[in-house]
């Protein structure tokens, strides 16, 4: 390292800590609520979990918390995050609580059911070939529902970087989590 990087203020080297030398540490959420919550007044739970899917949807993350409790935080973090994000709630007080989002790279997808794959990839590189996987194993020729799901997949990785990766993996039911990475 030459004198010049550390007389240059943007210029933080990789052994400076966060926090005493005056260097932030990295932004961990997206946003940050404080809303009362009085449907959980009596309930002694002093953090709750969820997500919320790209349609709105709030799901759990091994609460037992009431649906309606869970509405109003989502309700409250929901101008400042779009869908889909993570979130945590801690109870500040009786009713108070502090909720924290972060937006996901992720979201769902309704696949072609008779695919027989528990996990699809789909890269498009600098050199524009595309590559699929499925369940691991390269695959050159495509045919049914296959092909149309790496359409979509592809599809979806084109309306957000130029070069990606865009890998799907099967959940219970009917949905598949679709997550998007630029390369």
């Amino acid at each position: 390292m030459g004198e010049e990087d550390i007389v240059d203020p943007r210029v933080v080297p990789r052994w400076v800590p966060a926090g005493v030398s005056g260097v932030p540490r990295a932004r961990e959420w997206d946003a940050v609520v404080v809303v009362d919550v009085p449907e959980l007044a009596g309930d002694p739970v002093a953090e709750l979990a969820f997500r919320v899917r790209e349609d709105g949807t709030v799901v759990e993350d091994g609460n037992a918390a009431p649906a309606a409790a869970l509405a109003r935080l989502a309700n409250a973090l929901s101008g400042a995050v779009e869908p889909p994000y993570e979130a945590r709630a801690a109870r500040r007080d009786r009713v108070g609580w502090s909720a924290a989002a972060r937006r996901l790279r992720s979201g769902t997808a309704e696949l072609p059911l008779d695919l027989a794959a528990s996990e699809i990839a789909v890269a498009i590189p600098p050199d524009g070939e595309r590559l699929v996987l499925v369940d691991g194993e390269e695959r050159e020729r495509l045919d049914g529902a296959l092909a149309a799901a790496a359409d979509e997949l592809e599809r979806r990785g084109r309306e957000r970087y130029r070069t990606f990766v865009v890998r799907a993996e099967r959940r219970p039911g009917e949905r598949w989590e679709v997550v998007v990475d630029p390369l």
